[in-house]
């Protein structure tokens, strides 16, 4: 998986700075439910839905409670995909958490409860945005398409004609303006905002003053200096004392991480891509440069961490979701989940966290759904606040605007605190850790 934050960063900017101041070839697979549907047959608008239950976001239901199979008429979730061969991204690990959450859903009585087992739809853009609105236009003219959620996109605007055909959108990370201000928007993280993260955890949680910044020589990653300084600032932290430019091909990365080392700075923020941290570390190491480098999990593999096991041991790190070791209800139903699923270990992830996290929102709003159709399901997440998924994000409240007015439907503008330890990522303690204060 090489999907990076930082494929919104630029654009993040443009709003941030603007707040301030004032087709058939789209490929699909579609994830079986256990009962396939007739050809042609729809799921029936207006089939009532089941009680809400007392069960907690991502755990099993009730005691006492037991769950069939579903065996009703299937319903589909839309999850679109910024995959493309070409540009070597995969979001495999969007797929397994997502079907993961699925799986229960068919094994535990449905969508909500409902009878109604789940589909995933997982359509792919290629990176194109004609792709995109196809996949978009497919669902619209569905009516057994309740929901897009778990998807990884910003190759086009899909919030608006989503919105246009009545279906809520749970993005697993949202990327561009219309996913953070689109009504029918429900983000479960911070999305492209976690870009920022890393100043703030390095200031405003671990202390340092002066902080000096490697990038990628993409232009995403240059513009994305700009809103890690916004962040520090709104810490009452000092805007970034340098940043230094290092080419996503470069061959030798040596003096450029020298020149962090030697910088006039107490540590060292990143923003790159996940094959130069496996340039950057090693370096580091190599020259015997001891300063401390804060980074995202977006820019490393699980294999990555563990081959660079001595040389990432104790890195702080920024991440949407908890790590394996966090120990919340939520977080060990994923694990569970996860396992049960058969999908590769190597998957598991903050990606994966994210996507199933989106589809397990638009399950627990179909508990208290009037109706499970596209209708139903949108009136009712508008309905959902104190929503943690046991723990996997800070509690969210959709019946009102996000923290920040700028970006309405941001409800979750924070990260959660980790580490490296062992070779894998580990909880640091702090858990959730908002990316903007107050100063400033």
């Amino acid at each position: 998986m090489r999907f990076r934050a930082v494929f919104g960063a630029a654009v993040v900017l443009a709003t941030l700075t603007a707040a301030c101041g004032s087709d058939d070839d789209t490929a699909t697979t579609t994830s079986p439910a256990g009962t396939e549907a007739p050809a042609g047959t729809d799921a029936p608008a207006g089939t009532d839905a089941p009680a809400a239950t007392d069960a907690a976001p991502g755990t099993d239901a009730p005691a006492g409670t037991d769950a069939a199979a579903a065996d009703g008429t299937p319903v589909k979730i839309l999850v679109i995909l910024d995959e493309s061969a070409a540009a070597n991204n995969f979001l495999d690990t969007a797929r397994a958490g997502a079907q993961a959450r699925a799986d229960r859903i068919n094994a535990e009585g449905g969508l909500g409860g409902s009878g109604h087992p789940v589909e995933l739809d997982f359509c792919v853009t290629d990176l194109d945005p004609n792709k995109s609105a196809a996949c978009v236009q497919k669902a619209a003219d569905d009516p057994s398409y309740i929901a897009a959620a778990g998807g990884f996109s910003s190759a086009a605007d899909t919030a608006t004609p989503l919105a246009a055909a009545g279906l809520a959108s749970v993005p697993g990370a949202a990327f561009i303006p219309s996913d953070w201000g689109g009504e029918n928007v429900f983000n479960i993280n911070s999305g492209a905002f976690i870009v920022a993260a890393v100043g703030t955890l390095a200031c405003s949680v671990l202390g340092y003053e002066t902080l000096v910044e490697g990038r990628s020589n993409l232009p995403a990653s240059q513009a994305a200096s700009a809103l890690v300084d916004m962040a520090l600032a709104s810490n009452g932290c000092a805007p970034l004392t340098q940043s230094i430019d290092i080419a996503v091909d470069a061959a030798d990365v040596s003096a450029q991480v020298a020149a962090l080392g030697d910088a006039d700075a107490d540590a060292v923020t990143l923003d790159i891509l996940p094959s130069m941290s496996e340039q950057i570390f090693p370096a580091r190491t190599q020259l015997g440069i001891d300063r401390t480098f804060v980074a995202a999990s977006g820019e490393f593999t699980n294999e990555s961490v563990a081959n660079m096991a001595d040389d990432l041991e104790g890195t702080p790190i920024v991440a949407w979701m908890p790590t394996d070791d966090f120990d919340s209800p939520g977080n060990q139903q994923y694990l569970a989940d996860f396992e049960a699923s058969g999908a590769d270990a190597g998957l598991n992830g903050d990606t994966a966290r994210s996507a199933y996290v989106a589809i397990d929102l638009v399950d627990f709003a179909a508990k208290s759904a009037t109706s499970i159709d596209r209708a139903g399901i949108l009136d009712a997440l508008n309905g959902v606040s104190g929503y943690d998924g046991g723990g996997l994000t800070p509690p969210l409240d959709f019946t009102k605007p996000g923290p920040n007015p700028a970006f309405p439907r941001m409800f979750n503008l924070s990260f959660f605190h980790a580490t490296v330890k062992d070779g894998a990522f580990a909880s640091a303690g702090d858990g959730f850790v908002p990316i903007f204060g107050s100063a400033g």
